[in-house]
């Protein structure tokens, strides 16, 4: 799928902000 890496980044980014979030 071409949207997979998409998706990866996508999720990434999320746990980033959740990150950023806590701290």
């Amino acid at each position: 799928m071409r949207a997979s890496w998409l998706q990866m980044l996508a999720k990434a980014v999320h746990l980033l902000d959740i990150k950023v979030c806590e701290v």
